[in-house]
């Protein structure tokens, strides 16, 4: 079971690299230019999959903290610091994403925030990354090595080389994605990050052995892994060729390939370790009976769910975009598209001002439940999150918390997000239905409105049924 979560685990940081690494890359190309209408595109090129990419980091780190604890705890122990940077990067480019087309008097901080907020979780990334690879001070199996213990110049010049990596990945993306002017400073920005990020591998290569890493080791002992940086070199001659032709399918895979290559050769080099030369997988693992139960839940239905729903939504928006697509539009450039004239909006623009404009329907009804259920889900989570810090403490502080949760007001607490959950999971499926652009009409709309309420009533009293039997 162990085997099946380290797989989980894989292809959860490998779909995060390559997702959301083409929207970090996206995101510091963006600093380096001062034209509107092309940071329009490059907005327009990410904005409908970005956030959906940054979901694979949450799966990650849920994966890494109910399958493999102790790993999750070393590595938190000893990169709190830097984590905690690249998420507020995370948080401050998703904010500018919403906030610039807001503004017209301030919108170069939300540019900076955008490019800025991209730049530092990028290079955190890459930074942890080479700390992991140089190693880290340990003692009794427990990080020794303070605060600042991770910051080494050959963590930071991986955190350099990956910001050159994750930009590669972003103009091969615009490429994909954009024309015109956009298209062409993508094909001319990609010869110049190539060779950075080759002049990057041959200074880490370098500094590698001079370093004597016990990394190198492995090239020795396994000489298979020197497959990788073969394949690696025929992709990068493969980009060359689709640069010059103008190939605008083909940079994006080579570089992908690329990017397989180089997470191929840490996951064989460091096999079978969590923590490189520290920590094993059967050392890191949770107990079998925790990975099974996570297994009927997450491993079988969430992720093949989420799977299903990221080629969903890359399948939709597929194809070329123009400096004009998407809701990111500022109201100046609303203004030039209408040619200047003011459009009289003659209807309230909530579609939720009851009863004045608008009568009552299920539709609508269901809406305002999809986020309210998104709200106590929320709330929720903090009596989740203190039932488990009441289980880390024990004794006295775990049968206080469990008197509370046991009590008629916490029953009705847990019910009460039960029913949250089971309807904003069936809400869930039903705007997947949506997004794959099935059910719009009213008839259908209505029936799985009606269906949405049955199954969340059923899931419900089979999930109290179970803790009722169960007790």
């Amino acid at each position: 079971m162990a085997m099946f979560w380290v797989t989980l685990l894989a292809v959860s940081i490998l779909l995060y690299v390559l997702l959301d690494g083409f929207d970090l890359g996206v995101g510091m190309l963006f600093g380096f230019t001062g034209s509107e209408t092309r940071r329009r595109a490059m907005m327009s090129a990410v904005a409908p999959i970005w956030d959906g990419n940054e979901t694979w980091l949450v799966v990650t780190a849920v994966i890494l903290w109910g399958a493999f604890p102790v790993a999750y705890a070393g590595i938190l122990s000893a990169f709190y610091l830097p984590l905690l940077v690249m998420l507020a990067g995370l948080i401050l480019r998703g904010v500018a994403f919403e906030y610039r087309s807001k503004t017209e008097r301030v919108r170069w901080i939300w540019d900076l925030s955008f490019a800025g907020g991209s730049f530092a979780a990028t290079f955190i990334q890459g930074l942890t990354v080479g700390a992991l690879v140089e190693g880290l001070p340990w003692a009794n199996g427990q990080y020794a090595g303070g605060d600042f213990g991770w910051f080494t110049p050959y963590a930071a010049l991986c955190g350099i080389g990956l910001c050159l990596g994750y930009a590669l990945l972003g103009a091969s993306w615009l490429v994909k994605k954009c024309e015109g002017d956009v298209r062409e400073m993508a094909y001319r920005l990609i010869p110049y990050l190539s060779a950075g990020l080759l002049l990057f591998l041959i200074a880490i290569f370098v500094y590698s052995l001079a370093e004597h890493l016990e990394v190198m080791d492995m090239w020795a002992e396994r000489p298979y892994l020197y497959v990788f940086p073969m394949i690696g070199a025929m992709a990068a001659i493969l980009l060359a060729f689709s640069v010059r032709y103008r190939w605008d399918e083909v940079p994006f895979l080579v570089v992908t390939v690329i990017f397989l290559c180089a997470f191929g050769t840490l996951a064989l080099a460091f096999w079978p370790y969590m923590i490189p030369f520290v920590l094993t997988i059967e050392e890191a693992a949770a107990p079998q009976s925790s990975l099974a139960f996570m297994f009927w839940g997450a491993g079988l239905f969430v992720f093949p769910l989420m799977l299903f729903y990221t080629a969903i939504s890359y399948s939709i928006f597929r194809g070329k975009v123009s400096s004009t697509a998407g809701y990111y539009l500022s109201s100046t450039a609303r203004h030039l598209q209408t040619g200047g004239a003011s459009i009289a909006m003659e209807r309230p623009l909530s579609p939720f001002m009851f009863p004045t404009w608008y009568r009552f329907q299920i539709t609508s009804v269901l809406s305002i439940l999809h986020r309210l259920t998104g709200i106590a889900l929320a709330i929720g989570s903090i009596l989740l999150a203190w039932w488990l810090v009441a289980v880390a403490a024990g004794g006295e502080v775990f049968a206080a918390t469990h008197t509370f949760i046991a009590s008629p007001v916490g029953v009705m607490l847990l019910f009460g997000w039960s029913v949250a959950f089971f309807y904003h999971l069936c809400s869930g499926i039903r705007h997947l239905a949506w997004d794959a652009g099935y059910g719009f009409d009213i008839s259908t709309a209505y029936r799985s409105g009606y269906a949405v309420l049955a199954a969340t009533t059923v899931l419900t009293m089979l999930a109290w049924l179970y803790v009722w039997l169960a007790a």
